[in-house]
């Protein structure tokens, strides 16, 4: 196989699409008849917006939209300019950037990486990377690092000595024994205001996120525990749901009540 051979590219870009489509890239996930929500594409513009209607019941990623792309990835570089659905402080929801892979089989383990960001905090950047979950004894081999972009700190998890993390809600916070500051912020910074380029870099002993900022690109984290990298080809991903549970201080979160919009610009795959 020839150098040019090897390397696939794959981009979408939302102009010129009436059905928001393009074959064997995305496809609409609406299997769930309880998903609260569509996609659509506003007269005019080149974007893809997941919208979120208000009152879903479900708080998980089955009660909102969805988009899932018909390939799967086995390494690559996985990027997109995103803005991020708002909430009020008191309601919470995810707007989300990612992989997933899962063989159907019910008792087989999923392995995610993910860029979300929550509706009632969009200064905050949350990146998790997981390949095994035990809904029996709530153990994850997960790990995560929460990005303060306004004032430059960074918070991380670790697994316990047999490569797990426990967590009483699947989706309550963990501890952060990890804390760091980087030598950038930037005080005004708002993923629901504004488009941002985020991308992952998965390889199979590392994954590298950066987030492109005015033309700059910045590191994010640089993960090298080989553990808990996923080595299964998966699906990419865009969600828009509310979780129950802030993220941040283990405490209660309402639905939305008011209609809410993930934006996505364009999205673009590169293998290595």
């Amino acid at each position: 196989m020839s150098e040019s051979e090897s390397k696939v590219k794959s981009k979408i870009d939302f102009d010129h699409f009436e059905n928001g489509f393009k074959e064997g890239f995305l496809k609409y996930e609406d299997s769930v008849k309880t998903r609260k929500g569509c996609l659509r594409f506003p007269v005019g513009s080149s974007q893809l917006e997941l919208l979120f209607e208000p009152n879903s019941t479900l708080p998980n990623p089955n009660g909102g939209p969805e988009w899932i792309s018909e390939e799967r990835y086995l390494f690559g570089n996985f990027s997109c300019s995103m803005k991020a659905a708002r909430c009020a402080p008191e309601e919470e929801c995810v707007s989300s950037f990612y992989t997933y892979f899962h063989d159907d089989d019910s008792n087989a383990n999923s392995s995610e990486i993910d860029i979300e960001i929550l509706g009632s905090e969009p200064e905050n950047i949350y990146l998790t990377i997981w390949t095994h979950a035990d809904a029996e004894n709530k153990k994850q081999k997960r790990v995560t690092r929460v990005i303060d972009m306004r004032n430059g700190s960074f918070k991380e998890t670790v697994l316990d000595p047999n490569g797990c993390l426990h967590r009483d809600h699947l989706f309550s916070p963990p501890e952060f024994p990890i804390t760091g500051m980087f030598d950038f912020s930037f005080p005004d910074f708002d993923a629901s205001e504004s488009f941002y380029e985020y991308t992952f870099e998965w390889r199979k002993d590392t994954i590298r996120y950066f987030i492109g900022i005015a033309g700059k690109q910045y590191l994010l984290w640089e993960f090298t525990n080989v553990f808990a990298i996923p080595v299964k080809a998966s699906s990419l991903r865009a969600n828009l749901w509310w979780t129950d549970v802030h993220w941040n201080c283990d405490k209660k979160a309402a639905a939305p009540t008011n209609e809410m919009i993930h934006r996505f610009d364009w999205v673009k795959y590169e293998s290595h």
